[in-house]
C-alpha cells in the first residue's frame, strides 16, 4: 500500500514538474497571447479610466455597462426621457441588442414613422453583448422596465461565445472571446497560464454547434421571461449589409443558421432582406461607415423602418 501511493505521488509530482516546465517553455521561449486564444473586444482597449468610467466586469454576464454613468442610467438603460412610473398609455418598448442597439439608427428611424404620442422607446442595448449575455441583462436590470413589447435585434456577430473577462498582471480589463466552448475554460488559468491559451488555440473550434445551442435557449428564455411579464417579444433579424449574393459563405450559414433558431424557437421574427436590396438598388450606402456591413446607416434604416412597419412590428398580434 506504501508503494503505491508512493509511485501515485511520483506520478503527480512528475506531471506537475512537466506543467510547469511546459509552461516556463512557452511564457519565455514562445509568449502566447490571450488574442490568440480569442479575439480581444476592443471596447476595453485603450485609456483604462476611461473603460472602467463606462463599463465593469460581472460575473455572470463576464461585463456590463458601469451603471449611473454619462451613458446609462441607474436602471441599465441608456439614458432617456422617460419615467419608469407610467405616466399615460403610451406602450413601452423595449430595444434590446449589440451595438446596432446602442447606436440606435433603427429605433430613431421607427420613432421617426411611428411618432411618439402613442409609443415610448427604451433602450437596453449593450455593445458588444450576444444573446445570451443580452437576455442576462434584461433578466438582471432592464426588464425593471415592465416593457409592454420587447424587441431584440439579433445580430449575426450573435454567434460569437461569450467572453473570459478578468483583470489582466497590467490591471487592464480584458474581455477575450474564446474560439471553444467557454464551458472547457477556466478563466483565470486562461488569464494567467501561457501554456493553457497555447492548448485553447490549438484545440479552436469555429463550428455552430455550440453556439446554436447557447442561442437557442437563451431565447427560450426570453421567452418565458417576456411571457411571465405579460409582454410581446419580436426579434429583428439583422442582415450582412452588403447585397446577399456577394456574401461571405461565412454569413451566409449564419443567417441561415439564425432563421432556423428562430423558426424552432417558435419567436415572432422580421427579415430586412427585402429592404436591404431595395435601399441597394436605390444606392444608398449601407453601412454607418464605408465597408461596414454591421452597423447600418440613418439612410438603410429608413428603409429597414417603413420593412418593419409593413409586416407589422408594432401591431399587436
Amino acid at each position: 500500500m506504501r508503494k503505491a501511493i508512493i509511485r501515485v505521488l511520483a506520478c503527480v509530482i512528475g506531471v506537475l514538474v512537466a506543467t510547469l516546465s511546459a509552461e516556463l517553455v512557452v511564457r519565455f521561449a514562445r509568449p502566447y497571447r490571450v488574442d490568440q486564444a480569442g479575439s480581444e473586444l476592443r471596447l476595453f482597449q485603450g485609456d483604462q479610466e476611461r473603460v472602467r468610467s463606462l463599463y465593469t466586469l460581472d460575473p455572470e454576464i463576464r461585463f456590463r455597462p458601469r451603471l449611473g454613468s454619462r451613458l446609462y442610467d441607474e436602471n441599465g438603460f441608456i439614458r432617456n426621457e422617460y419615467s419608469l412610473e407610467r405616466a399615460d398609455d403610451r406602450e413601452r418598448i423595449l430595444f434590446m441588442g449589440d451595438s446596432v442597439t446602442v447606436r440606435a439608427k433603427i429605433i430613431g428611424a421607427l420613432r421617426e414613422l411611428y411618432g411618439e404620442e402613442s409609443y415610448e422607446y427604451w433602450n437596453g442595448g449593450v455593445t458588444a453583448y450576444n444573446t445570451a449575455q443580452e437576455v442576462a441583462y434584461f433578466a438582471k436590470y432592464t426588464s425593471v422596465a415592465k416593457p409592454d413589447h420587447v424587441v431584440l435585434t439579433f445580430h449575426l456577430n450573435d454567434f460569437l461565445r461569450t467572453p473570459i473577462s478578468f483583470v489582466d498582471s497590467k490591471g487592464r480589463m480584458q474581455a477575450i472571446t474564446p474560439f471553444k466552448d467557454l464551458t472547457k475554460f477556466d478563466a483565470w488559468l486562461f488569464a494567467n497560464s501561457h501554456l493553457y491559451r497555447y492548448y485553447a488555440g490549438a484545440t479552436r473550434d469555429f463550428s455552430l454547434g455550440a453556439p446554436r445551442r447557447d442561442i437557442q435557449q437563451s431565447l427560450l428564455r426570453l421567452k418565458e421571461l417576456t411571457a411571465a411579464e405579460g409582454a410581446r417579444l419580436s426579434v429583428i433579424v439583422m442582415p450582412y449589409l452588403e447585397p446577399v449574393e456577394e456574401w461571405h459563405s461565412f454569413w451566409t450559414a449564419r443567417y441561415e443558421a439564425a432563421m432556423e433558431i428562430m423558426r424552432d424557437v417558435g419567436v415572432r421574427h422580421f427579415t430586412l432582406l427585402d429592404s436591404l436590396e431595395l435601399a441597394l438598388e436605390d444606392g444608398v450606402d449601407p453601412g454607418e461607415l464605408p465597408g461596414d456591413g454591421a452597423h447600418p446607416s440613418a439612410e438603410v434604416a429608413a428603409y429597414f423602418a417603413e420593412d418593419l412597419k409593413e409586416q407589422g412590428l408594432f401591431e399587436n398580434r
